[in-house]
């Protein structure tokens, strides 16, 4: 069976870490990680 292809875009944050590195995996799922700048939102 082959693995579906998901994109992750997120930002370079140690919550998510694991997941960009690879010691963690989406079982199931071939995944594609961008790191995006943060974006300050005006007040």
């Amino acid at each position: 069976m082959s693995r579906l292809p998901i994109t992750i875009a997120t930002w370079d944050h140690d919550r998510v870490r694991a997941l960009v590195d690879g010691r963690v995996r989406v079982e199931g799922c071939y995944v594609n990680y961008l790191t995006m700048p943060i974006k300050n939102r005006e007040p």
